[in-house]
Order: C-alpha cells, then sequence, then structure tokens
C-alpha cells in the first residue's frame, strides 16, 4: 500500500511541476521562425496610446506552431505579443503593444521567439445530449 502511495505522490507531483511552467512550455525557437520587423503604428485602445511594433513571422517548420513573440526595449522591459497559430512555410503579421507613444528608432534592443507544437483542437466523437 505504502509503493503505491508512493508512486502515486510521484506522478502528481510530476504531473504539477510539467503543468506549471510560466511560458506554457514554450522554448525559445530562432530555427524555424524568422521576425522581420516592418513598421510601427499609433493605437488607441480604451482611452490609452499605444505604440504598435508590426512584425511579419516567417515559418519553415514541417508543423504547425504556437508562439508568441518577445521583444527586449532599451530600457530592459520585457514586452510580448499575444500567442499566434503559424501553419508550415507561412508568412503572418504579428503586433507587439507598448503603452505610449515611442518615437526613438532603436527602441527596441533585441527580440525572441517562443514556440511549441501547435495544440490541435478536436471535436468530440459523439455530441452532447
Amino acid at each position: 500500500m505504502n509503493k503505491i502511495s508512493l508512486f502515486l505522490t510521484v506522478l502528481m507531483m510530476c504531473f504539477f511541476v510539467s503543468c506549471s511552467s510560466s511560458d506554457d512550455g514554450m522554448r525559445s525557437n530562432e530555427g524555424s521562425l524568422k521576425a522581420e520587423f516592418i513598421n510601427t503604428t499609433v493605437a488607441h485602445k480604451s482611452l490609452k496610446e499605444y505604440t504598435s511594433f508590426n512584425y511579419n513571422v516567417r515559418s519553415n517548420a514541417l508543423t504547425p506552431l504556437d508562439g508568441r513573440l518577445e521583444l527586449v526595449t532599451i530600457k530592459g522591459d520585457k514586452v510580448q505579443s499575444e500567442y499566434f497559430t503559424i501553419a508550415p512555410n507561412k508568412t503572418i503579421k504579428v503586433e507587439v503593444l507598448v503603452e505610449g507613444r515611442i518615437e526613438d528608432t532603436n527602441y527596441i534592443k533585441s527580440q525572441k521567439i517562443y514556440t511549441r507544437p501547435a495544440r490541435v483542437i478536436t471535436e468530440p466523437v459523439f455530441p452532447k445530449l
């Protein structure tokens, strides 16, 4: 009985540790995806002004990927895009919003793309009654 409870405890700990990642299991991926800066625009949302940094993200992966783009500013702040899904050999536009109007062309110091294999949403075989 003790062996079973020990096994269940270890199994539950492994499950909680694997599910507690703050980045949702994403890893830095500079090989399969490339981000290319396009431009900046000013956006107004909920009475606030934002600067939108727009990027083209191009995939040369063989499978669909979920991802997000992270930018590091010259102040050391990290800002992230919304999550996106990209199909193999496709290009999508991704925007990263930073609060305030930014005029400095060198405001972004570096960029990183985090990815994981795309999660497939499946419909149940039998409909709910």
